[in-house]
């Protein structure tokens, strides 16, 4: 995965901007992207930073093989004293503050864990001698006087070492010592730096009489090469990038028009351009694998030959010649045209000898030669080529009937041919062969029925096929295929109670489905309803009456219906059996009133007064009257 960082202004400068270049400034952000191969494009380019401060110099380390993003913040617009920052996102841009408090930082590099700068000790446009060189924010160099040579002024790395230039020429940091690697008073910075076979590629702008030119020298066994100049334009060159690609070095800066005007240089037009060294011829091939049917068809067959242009000129002719270890040989001219960094299939015909049915395994080499560069590549003939062909399904009720069909298309047999069913991780079926011959085929079928099967998420369960053998294969044929099984749906039935439940035991009910006759049983859960018997107990003198309630299914029972005690009746007054007094009797007459005559007064009945002890004896009816024996009492 390849990402970017950049500064870019979230603003348009215009004519007259130079008087508000500090607010300007403020308009600096940090952006961010990621490149998609697929379509040759940046995605999720985004801004990590937006705020009114000074974001620049990004750059990008790798931390956890995830991409971090490190880049210099400054919130004073004068850039004075301990304004700025050192600052970290991740992609998603969570951002940190790595290092705060610091003086304007001028060079940033990120190596591993380690985190180098540059800054001056007393932010001073005056005096530029006092720039050091910071690992961690722990001072590394010690630049404070005029007479200093050794000031930081680009810093670049290379098989996680530092290296940077100076007034002296270019250092290289030892652990945490800096020592002068390459003795030169005129380099004037943008170095860059590119691993080489043999070592270190150096590249740097030095000073000429109108601007600047890159040199470039090689680090090999702790020697420099003599520099030499790769640009001679008379301009200012800036912004170096370059690169190592298939031994040669690229690069990518910029070329400033440079002009004397009234006395003094001044600045023109500014172009982005590439440079690269000499030209160079360097190619691999790779031959493909063989599709061996086609020799058991007609004893002929095509080498594909996959050739990579790793050189600096473009490809247009290569001389094969094809050899095998049974004696074949046969050259070829090939006209083609493949750019530098591109790549090309070429097909060669390939028409071996046999010797009687049997075709035997042999080793085919195709070398290749354009211009001074050659490359070879060889490959092993004669094998067993399995595939899984023509799987298909038949549905049988909730049944699933699947067949395979297995060919050797190779040019030997295959041995031990093992072919084994998966569903999704589950393996559900296997089969052997002993051998297989050249073209033969082996139909493998088995059943396994929907209840066995494990379905996908979404959609329906899966059976793949796979065979193998002992034998040598070119896999030109696809040794796996699948076959899907949709999930049924079943149209089920209205349910059969076929057990009814009771209070406390289950009842049992059933369906079948009307297309697969699948049945499903289902559980009725118990009812929890009991059916009663009652058992009356009557009330006493001494106890409630109740009613007894039992179960006649389970035989729980409880107690209700509760009803109040009987009433005792009234006692009879006791005489001493001594003692039988003789009561006189006395009679007396109620005589009610006569009824009443029209215009006349009601007049009220006479009442006789009970006498003392007595008690009633007998009333007996009179004429217009009551009459009422008394009986004496005893005392």
């Amino acid at each position: 995965m390849i990402y970017i960082a950049y500064q870019k202004f979230n603003a348009k400068f215009a004519k007259g901007d130079e008087e508000r270049l500090d607010e300007l400034n403020k308009k600096a952000e940090i952006k961010i992207a990621k490149y998609n191969a697929n379509n040759n494009s940046f995605d999720d380019v985004k801004f990590i930073t937006s705020n009114d401060t000074f974001d620049y110099l990004p750059c990008i380390a790798v931390e956890n093989s995830q991409p971090v993003f490190y880049w210099a913040n400054c919130t004073s617009s004068d850039f004075s004293a301990n304004s700025c920052s050192i600052m970290k996102s991740d992609f998603a841009g969570n951002v940190s503050t790595v290092y705060s408090g610091l003086n304007y930082i001028y060079e940033l590099k990120v190596i591993g864990n380690d985190i180098y700068y540059t800054a001056e000790s007393d932010c001073s446009n005056e005096n530029t001698n006092d720039l050091n060189l910071y690992k961690n924010n722990v001072q590394i160099t010690d630049n404070d006087g005029i007479d200093k040579q050794e000031i930081p002024t680009s810093l670049a790395s290379v098989n996680d070492t530092l290296f940077y230039t100076s007034n002296s020429g270019i250092y290289m940091l030892d652990g945490d010592t800096p020592k002068l690697s390459l003795e030169n008073n005129k380099i004037a910075g943008n170095l860059q730096l590119a691993a080489t076979d043999d070592g270190i590629r150096a590249v740097w702008s030095q000073t000429s009489d109108l601007g600047t030119e890159f040199y470039t020298s090689e680090l090999v066994n702790g020697e420099w090469s003599e520099p030499v100049a790769i640009t001679d334009y008379g301009k200012l060159v800036s912004q170096l990038s370059i690169a190592n690609y298939g031994g040669k070095l690229f690069g990518a800066y910029n070329i400033t028009e440079r002009k004397e005007q009234d006395g003094s240089i001044v600045n023109g037009s500014t172009d982005l351009c590439v440079f690269n060294t000499d030209g160079f011829n360097k190619f691999d091939v790779t031959l493909d694998t063989v599709d061996e049917s086609q020799l058991n068809s007609n004893g002929q067959t095509k080498l594909n030959v996959l050739v990579e242009n790793n050189g600096t000129e473009n490809i247009k002719s290569i001389d094969f010649e094809i050899t095998d270890s049974l004696g074949y040989s046969q050259s070829v001219n090939k006209t083609v045209d493949i750019p530098s960094g591109d790549y090309d299939v070429v097909e060669l015909d390939y028409v071996p000898s046999t010797s009687g049915e049997t075709f035997e395994r042999r080793t085919v080499t195709v070398n290749a030669t354009s211009g001074d560069a050659s490359a070879d590549t060889q490959l092993e003939v004669g094998n067993a080529d399995l595939s899984v062909d023509d799987i298909t399904l038949e549905k049988l009720g909730t049944e699933n009937v699947i067949t395979a069909q297995i060919h050797n298309i190779g040019t030997v047999e295959a041995e031990n041919v093992n072919v084994v069913f998966k569903n999704g991780e589950n393996e559900v079926y296997t089969s052997n062969v002993d051998t297989l011959l050249p073209l033969q085929t082996n139909i493998v079928q088995f059943n396994i029925s929907d209840d066995e099967l494990t379905y996908e998420e979404e959609g329906g369960a899966v059976i793949t096929a796979s065979v193998t053998s002992d034998s040598n294969e070119v896999n030109i044929g696809d040794n796996n295929s699948s076959v899907l099984i949709e999930k049924h749906i079943h149209d089920w039935s209205e349910w059969t109670v076929e057990t009814e439940p009771t209070c406390v035991d289950e009842g049992k009910k059933t369906r079948v489905c009307n297309t697969c006759t699948k049945q499903e049983e289902a559980v009725i859960s118990p009812t929890g309803k009991h059916t009663y018997s009652k058992q009356v107990v009557l009330p006493t003198y001494d106890a409630q009456g109740y009613t007894i309630y039992t179960c006649e299914v389970c035989g729980y029972n409880y107690i209700g219906d509760f009803t109040a005690k009987l009433e005792r009746p009234a006692e009879k007054p006791t005489v001493k059996p001594t003692e039988k007094p003789t009561a006189a009797l006395t009679t007396s007459t109620i005589t009610p009133n006569p009824s009443p005559t029209p215009n006349s007064a009601t007049t009220a009945p006479k009442i006789v007064a009970k006498p003392k002890s007595t008690s009633i004896k007998k009333v007996k009816a009179a004429k217009k009257a009551i009459s009422v024996i008394w009986k004496r009492s005893a005392a």
